[in-house]
């Protein structure tokens, strides 16, 4: 995954998003872009792999998810991570 703010790729995505918040968060601070919509930008759970969403429920101590296709895995992550 690229960062949409400085380039940098990553492919952990706990790490990638936790580097793209911090991003976002720095050019705000540098006056380079505002912050319109007062909250962070949705996340695009559809650019992730399979593996990577598994690896956001693990990381979240989520249960219940290891058998899922890609479609429920996505329903499952935005109904269980806020």
């Amino acid at each position: 995954m690229e960062c949409k703010h400085c380039g940098i790729k990553m492919d952990n995505p706990i790490l990638f998003y936790d580097h793209e918040d911090k991003c976002l968060d720095e050019q705000r601070i540098n006056g380079l872009i505002k912050n319109e919509g007062g909250g962070q930008p949705p996340v695009d759970y559809n650019s992730m792999t399979v593996d990577q969403l598994k690896e956001l429920c693990k990381s979240n101590n989520l249960e219940g998810y290891t058998a899922l296709n890609k479609d429920d895995l996505i329903k499952f992550v935005q109904e269980n991570i806020k």
